[in-house]
Order: C-alpha cells, then structure tokens, then sequence
C-alpha cells in the first residue's frame, strides 16, 4: 500500500445552506424559488486515491427539529458514487447515530464523484427539517490499488410483506436477493443469512415486525450487509353472512316493498341486519356494532342513505354497510331498498243513486261500481259493515266504525246511505259512501188472465153483451209498493151496445204515490146476431101442379136486428126445370145483414105423381088437405125426399104407432111413431104429426088439379108416362154415375159439400107389405126394405 500523503481534499456539504467542495467551487444544493429540496455537486476524483466520507449535525439544532422530522413522515437519502446512507422517519433509528456515520473508500481510476441529497417528500422544507447538516468528503493520499470494496447488492432496501395464511420462507427472500462484486463479479451464491429474527419465531403475528440479516463477502474479505425486514400481513377481507348466503365486497342485496305493507314497527333492514355476521378468516366472526369488536379494533361504518330511511316512506334507498377489520381490510355491502308507494284501491261508481223503491236489491246496486287498484290490479267491491282506519299517518289511525243496514229489511220510501269498500292485498282500504234515495215512481199495473197489460181488445156481441162486465170484474189492478189496488179502479160507463162499433174504455188506478196506471179496453161491440128467415122449409106438390119459384119466394120473409128487413138471395136452385118431374129438390135462400152475418133457408120441394093438393112438412108436421088420403108408402117416400130418412143405406121402416090410419078423412092432428133400422145396426125414431084440416090455405100451395081424363087421354097420358119412366131410368144411371164422380170430386178434391139431386120415381119405391091390419088404436108394425137411393142434399134444417 502506497503512504498517505500530506495532501487531502476536504468537501463539506450544508444541507440548506451550501457544499463547500476542496479544489471546486462552492455550489448551493437549495433552491430558494422552487424550495426544492433536492441537491447535487459533482466533485472530480482522482484515481488511485483514498477518500474519507463523513456526516456530521449540529446536534443542538436537530433536536429542536426533531418532532417536525417525525411529522413529515420524511426520508433523508444521501448517494455518493453508489455509496448511500440513509435516516428513515420516526424513531425507529438512532437520531444520534447519524452523526458518526463515517465511510471510506478508494479510486482506481479518476472519476466523478455525484454527490445527490434528496427528500422522499417533497411536501417540505428539507432546510427546515435537517438544518446544519454537514457532509465531509476528504483525500487521504494515493493508495495501492487493493480491493477494499465489497460486494453490492441488487436491492439495498428491502422490506416483505407476507400474509399470514402464506408465509414467506428465508428460501423464498433469498432466492430473491443478488450481489455482485468489482472484482469477483456475480457473488450471489455466496448470500447467506447472517442473523434470523423471524423463521424461529412462531406464532407470527399479524402486525409484528420481523427481520433477516443477509451478508456476502468478496474474496478480498469485503463483507456487504443487507437488512430483509418481514412484515406478516392479513390482507384478506372479511365476508358478511346471512343465514345460509354469504357476500363479498361490493356485493348487493335487493329489496323492495310498498309502504303499506310495513307495520307501525315493522322495518325488514334492521330484522335482515339482526341475522348478519361478519366472518374474517384471521379474526374470527362478530356481529354488527359488537362492541367487543370495536374495542379490538373493528370498524362499522354506515354510509349512503342510511340518514333518510324509513320503512315506509317510498323512494329508492341505498344503504351501505362498510366493516372493517382491526387488518384495515374491509368490505362493503349496499342494500338497495325500493319502497313502492301503494296506492289506496280506487272504487269507480255514482256518488248518489236514485232507485225504485220495489226494485231495491243490495247486490244490483254493488255490481254498478269496480275497483281497481295500481298494483293488485281489480279488486271486488263488498259492502262494508265495518271499517277500521289502517293508515297509520291518519288522525282516526285505529278507530272502527260500523254501519247499520237495518231499513234494508223492509225498504220504505227515504234517502239512506250504502258505505262499499275495496281492499288491496296490503290491507289498505277504500271506503265510497253511496246515497241510496227510495223512490216511488213506478204507475199501477193491470192483470187480465193473469198477465200483465196496459191494452187490451175486447169484442161484445149482441148475442151476449154481459162478456165485458165479465172482462172488468176479472181484472186486477196490483201497484208494486201498495200491493192490490182492484178496489180503487175507476171504471168509465160502457158504451151501447145496440149499435155495432169500436170504443176505448180507459181504467185508471192511482197509487199513494199519484202514480196512475191506465188500462185501455179497445171495446169492440159487434153485430154476431144471425137474419131471422121465416117460412116454409118443405113443399109437395103434384108434378102437374105449378109452383114457381116467386110462389116460394112469396112465403118467406127476412128480419135482421140492426138492418130491420132483408133482402133474399138465391143461392142454389135444383127446383127449376123439375117442377114436373117427381123426385126432391132444394131450393136455398140466405139473407146477410151489414154486419156480414148469413142465414140460410132451405125450402125442399117434393114433386109427386098423384092429383092431391100439395102436402107441406113443416118441422115434423104433415099437413094434408080434406079427403086426401096419403099412403105409408107415400110417407116414407116424403120423409126419404125431404131428408128425413137416409137415402144411402138401406133400412127396415116399423110403424110403432099409427093413428092416421082410418081416420084419413077425419079432420084432425094424428100421431104416427116410426122406427128406422139401417143396416149397419143403427136405430132412430121418427115421431110425425099428420094434421087433417078444414080446407085452408096456411103454408100450401093450392095447385089446381088435373081434369079427369077419357080413356083415350089416359091411354096417351100411359104411353107418355112409360117413355117418361124409359127416359127418367136412363137419366137414372147416368145420374148414379155421376153422382159417383162428383163424390169422389168433393171428397179428395173439393172440400166443399155440393148437394146431389136425388130424383125418386114411383119405380123406385117399393110396394109396402102390411103384417097387420092397422087401426087407429093398436100399435101395428109395418115393414119396409127400401133399396139404397143416392141423394145430392146436404142436411135438412125441419
């Protein structure tokens, strides 16, 4: 090693005020526009020279100063030509210390040596928190160039932190560490652990402070020193639980409800808040606002809308939870609270009803009205016989009212209030007070045959004009609030019924109400009273005797009650072109009245074959002229042609009685009795009168007879009648064939009975077989087998 010269190099460096550098000019480290407290010089070294770095204070000054170094939390860093020292903040070094700090070094080659001094925070005066401090830096002479410095490291403060649950292992630091040295180079597996404060000290606690002393030595025996300080951390945040669900930091839970639905002392975030537990993996489990918690130092904060919550207020709220452990790690949890304003159910409807008293009915009335509400939607409107005020907010909060129904019972005429009401699914309730006003307005009803009317149609006729009083007393006059009201009918007078046609009766009933009720009676009075035709019905005339049809004419007279006298009209006539041809004939007359009633009269003529007066059969009366005898073969052929007898079966005459036999001459009224069996079994019997009169002209037709004939006369009038009878057969068949076709027409086709002339001729009667002789007083029977005959005439009227 080369000696020490005489010669040195001081440097001396002021912090805050100047570095005063030997053999260079003097620089000011302190920006006094900036107050910027980072300082520098460059000072030129010599090569293979030694140097002595030494920090000195004045130590007086720096006590003063050294509460305000511990405030700023400051670091005060010196680098010379790699060469550091360092002052950390607080009291965790020796303040004392610092001012021995002394260091040497050597130089191979000239080079620059940086002087920087400079202040981890910025924030501060660096004159103000290290005043007077010195720095020397002194040449001690020429060296021998010997290897004096020792190694470096890669990182020349280092400082772990290690959670608890993955400690760090010395293995694990040194892996991490490098050194190299000028002349050894990479010295990094010489690294090994010179004093260990942490592997043997269990357990660790998170919180605590632990070190490892690291050293590397070159091969010139230059040791190099490196401080690993440990830190075991919990760096794990807390998690919340509630019942079988935990949430993490920033997690989010979600409510939401209507106000309503909240009691008075319901609040579902302070119940929820009640179930959670903070777990922390290192700390254990506590509960919220635990005070044993916050005396280990446990922090609960709430923050967000905690300030303006409330149950049942609506709006948006979010509420947050903030816990943090005695690691300083925490987690938050929000709880977004929606509280819904829930709107009382709306009940839509009249406020005031007027409604007929009869027709009041509770349940018609509520299904005029509908609910809804906003959140249940449509709710049912029920009557509300009690109501308890819910809201909490009102005045009434609590009180019940009920409400009294009892005129419902037996409604009357007045003004009554119905209170409805509608609840939602939260309890709320509407109530609508409804005026129900009882009304009579409804007019009296009539009932005729029990069904209601206010009009009603009625024909009187003449034949029988008590029907309407009969119609009036069968009414009934009913009124919906005061019941039967027959008795208080007004009834007006009839009108005439002697004169057909059309009246209104108009029946009234008042109620108490003044209510009337009208029932109008379209009266009709009409005119159902047939024509009275009077006159002869039957005529037998000689066939040469004359009859016309004015003789028949003459007889007969009409009647009507209303017209007076009528007018005859022929309506059929089967008499003319016959009148000399024996056999029946009807002649029909009828006579109609205004009105459009019709009478008929039917007036048959018997033609005969003999020279007496003309017989007349009038109802049952047989009425002969003086000295002309009738046979019962003539009777039976007159009652055959007057209808009397069926002509289309043949029967058995037996004369239960005769008293005009032998008496034929005798003037007077004599009882014959017949029995008439046909030959499907049935019976009747005919009861006549024959009436032998003194010659008079009362219903007859006097004819004058034939005068008596020569035997030449008689021989012509046979031969004329033989041809006659040829002729009158041949107009026989033709006439059955005829008849078998119109009865054929009438009965498919034409629903419309024609009449069929029935010409009977002397050969068609036969001769009658008398049994026993007849007299006046015993009761003979005479038989008569009369082969069947068609007729063309409708049913006689006698």
């Amino acid at each position: 090693m080369k000696k020490l010269t005489s010669i040195f190099v001081l440097i001396i460096m002021t912090l805050g005020v100047t570095m005063n550098v030997a053999f260079a000019e003097s620089t000011d480290l302190y920006d006094d526009a900036t107050q910027n407290q980072y300082g520098s010089t460059e000072i030129e070294l010599l090569a293979n020279s030694n140097y002595q770095l030494t920090v000195f204070r004045d130590d007086e000054q720096w006590e003063a100063n050294h509460f305000l170094q511990e405030l700023s939390q400051d670091t005060l860093t010196l680098e010379i030509s790699g060469i550091t020292g360092w002052m950390f903040e607080g009291d965790s070094y020796d303040w004392e210390s610092f001012a021995t700090y002394t260091t040497t070094f050597s130089t191979t080659t000239a080079a620059s040596l940086f002087i920087d001094v400079y202040s981890s925070n910025s924030n501060y005066n660096l004159a103000l928190l290290y005043p007077n401090v010195d720095i020397q830096v002194v040449w001690l002479g020429n060296t021998e160039p010997i290897d004096e410095v020792p190694p470096q490291y890669t990182y020349s403060n280092v400082s772990v932190d290690t959670p608890y649950y993955d400690l760090v292992t010395v293995a694990e630091i040194q892996a991490q560490l490098q050194a190299t040295d000028d002349e050894d180079g990479d010295v990094t597996d010489r690294i090994q652990v010179y004093e260990d404060h942490y592997t043997s000290i269990t357990p660790k606690v998170v919180g605590d402070e632990y070190f490892i002393m690291f050293v590397v030595d070159d091969t010139a025996g230059n040791s190099a020193y490196l401080r690993v300080d440990i830190e075991v951390i919990d760096d794990k945040r807390p998690v919340m639980e509630n019942g079988q669900d935990q949430y993490v930091n920033g997690s989010t839970i979600n409510f939401t409800w209507y106000d309503d639905e909240m009691g008075e002392d319901e609040n579902p975030i302070d119940e929820y808040q009640s179930y959670v537990s903070i777990i922390d993996e290192y700390y254990g489990t506590v509960v919220l606002d635990d005070i044993n918690a916050t005396s280990t130092g446990w922090i609960f904060a709430y923050t967000g809308d905690w300030g303006t919550f409330s149950p049942k207020t609506p709006g948006t709220y979010n509420l947050v939870t903030s816990v943090t452990d005695p690691s300083g790690n925490t987690m938050s949890y929000t709880m977004h609270v929606v509280i819904n304003d829930n709107q009382a159910p709306v009940i839509a409807g009249e406020d005031a009803l007027e409604i007929e008293v009869t027709d009041f009915n509770v349940n018609d009335i509520i299904s005029q009205y509908s609910a809804s509400d906003l959140e249940d939607g449509v709710l049912t409107v029920e009557l509300a016989y009690s109501y308890t005020v819910t809201d909490y907010e009102s005045e009434d909060y609590g009180t019940t009212y009920n409400y009294d129904y009892e005129w419902m019972n037996n409604p009357v005429l007045g003004v009554y209030t119905l209170y409805l009401k509608a609840t939602d699914s939260y309890g709320v309730t509407t109530i609508k007070e409804v005026e129900i006003t009882l009304i009579d307005t409804t007019a009296p009803i009539f009932k005729i045959n029990n069904i209601t009317t206010s009009n009603y149609s009625h024909t009187v006729y003449m034949s029988d004009t008590t029907s309407l009083q009969a119609l009036i007393d069968s009414i009934i006059a009913i009124d919906a609030y005061d019941g039967e009201l027959t008795l208080e009918m007004l009834v007006p007078a009839f009108p005439s019924f002697a004169v057909p046609g059309t009246h209104n009766l108009a029946i009234t009933v008042t109620d108490s109400s003044s209510n009337v009720g009208t029932l109008t009676i379209t009266v009709t009075v009409a005119d159902d009273i047939l024509p009275v035709i009077n006159g002869a019905t039957k005529i037998v005339k000689g066939k040469t005797e004359i009859l016309t049809l004015s003789d028949i004419l003459a007889t007969l007279t009409a009647t009507d009650n209303v017209d007076g006298s009528l007018t005859l009209e022929l309506v059929q006539d089967g008499y003319s072109g016959n009148s000399g041809v024996i056999g029946s004939y009807l002649v029909k007359y009828k006579a109609t009245d205004t009105a459009g009633n019709i009478k008929y009269h039917d007036v048959r003529i018997w033609v005969v074959d003999n020279q007496a007066p003309a017989w007349i059969i009038n109802d049952y009366f047989v009425n002969l002229g003086v000295n002309e005898v009738m046979t019962r073969a003539e009777l039976v052929s007159l009652l055959q042609s007057a209808g009397m007898i069926g002509s289309d079966i043949s029967y058995t005459v037996t004369f239960l009685t005769d008293e005009y036999t032998g008496n034929e001459t005798v003037e007077g009224a004599y009882s014959v009795v017949m029995n008439v069996t046909y030959e499907d079994g049935s019976e009747s019997v005919l009861s006549l009168e024959l009436n032998v009169p003194e010659y008079t002209d009362d219903d007859v037709i006097v004819v004058d007879p034939v005068p008596v004939q020569t035997g030449l006369q008689k021989f012509i009038t046979g031969v004329t009648n033989v041809a006659k009878n040829v002729w009158e057969f041949i107009k026989s068949v033709a006439s059955w064939i005829w008849d078998k076709l119109v009865w054929t027409y009438d009965h498919i086709l034409v629903p419309v009975y024609e009449f069929i002339f029935v010409k009977d001729t002397p050969e068609t009667i036969p001769p009658v077989t008398t049994e026993t002789p007849l007299s006046n007083t015993t009761n003979n029977t005479t038989t008569m087998l009369l082969p069947v005959t068609s007729t063309s005439s409708p049913i006689q009227y006698l």
